[in-house]
């Protein structure tokens, strides 16, 4: 995050959908504006961080009693319903298919980074705008 924060100040490009947020908000970026944020994110994740610790460690004594296979499920199913409220059933064939991907991946016992690499190349040529060329 301060790393596409500092892009985006020193080059005005997004590189993240937070700093595209920021970006419709504010054109550009002052120093003092990269501070302020870096010093919200340091102290935000310092209290993330205890936080965190707090409620994992009551959370390990209590999950321990739970199925594995239920929770994945459960939340499996909490996603496509969010992804369908929020996108409609082509968002949900698209999760769906990504899912699909992702198992089958797996399944067929190749390296999931083959999928990363699949996923980097538009992105790269997208944001580097070498895109048009390469088409």
């Amino acid at each position: 995050m301060f790393f596409t924060l500092v892009v985006f100040y020193t080059l005005g490009k997004t590189r993240s959908g937070a700093v595209a947020a920021i970006s419709q908000i504010i054109d550009s970026l002052s120093v003092k504006d990269v501070m302020i944020m870096v010093a919200a994110g340091i102290l935000t994740a310092f209290v993330a961080s205890a936080i965190t610790i707090k409620i994992g460690r009551f959370s390990l004594q209590r999950i321990k009693n739970l199925e594995y296979g239920k929770i994945s499920m459960a939340t499996i199913t909490m996603l496509l319903i969010m992804v369908f409220i929020i996108s409609g059933p082509v968002g949900l064939l698209v999760s769906i298919t990504g899912m699909l991907i992702g198992l089958f991946c797996i399944l067929s016992g190749s390296r999931r980074t083959h999928l990363m690499g699949f996923l980097i190349l538009p992105t790269i040529t997208f944001f580097s705008g070498t895109g048009f060329f390469i088409m």
